[in-house]
């Protein structure tokens, strides 16, 4: 099965952190589980809503960098939202953003690279 965009657009940007030495982690929160493995999961602390990734590494302003990464017109649900609201409460950069264009600008500011 080919990837999707998104997945696409996800690769690029774990590409460009690796390009760049800078630490991230993707959250898996896209996968397919059984009722008893989801609930597991649950169970276990995932939670829907999560951002796509956490770049770790702060700033001289943040904590670090949360980016929830979405392809065309697509837009965070209420809970992406309220969760990248509860990052920004907890001291982190906290956004989403529509491509790969602007996923890297996002990266780029945050992380002052030229």
């Amino acid at each position: 099965m080919p990837a999707q965009p998104e997945q696409l657009l996800q690769i690029a940007v774990c590409r460009f952190a690796r390009l760049h030495k800078i630490p991230f982690l993707h959250v898996a929160n896209e996968r397919k589980a059984s009722p008893y493995f989801g609930s597991l999961l649950k169970d276990m602390g995932v939670r829907p809503g999560v951002a796509d990734c956490l770049f770790p590494r702060g700033n001289a302003e943040f904590k670090g960098l949360w980016l929830e990464l979405k392809v065309a017109k697509r837009k965070p649900t209420p809970l992406q939202t309220q969760f990248l609201n509860e990052m920004k409460a907890e001291g982190y950069q906290a956004l989403w953003c529509q491509g790969i264009d602007a996923a890297m600008e996002i990266i780029k500011d945050f992380y002052s690279i030229s």
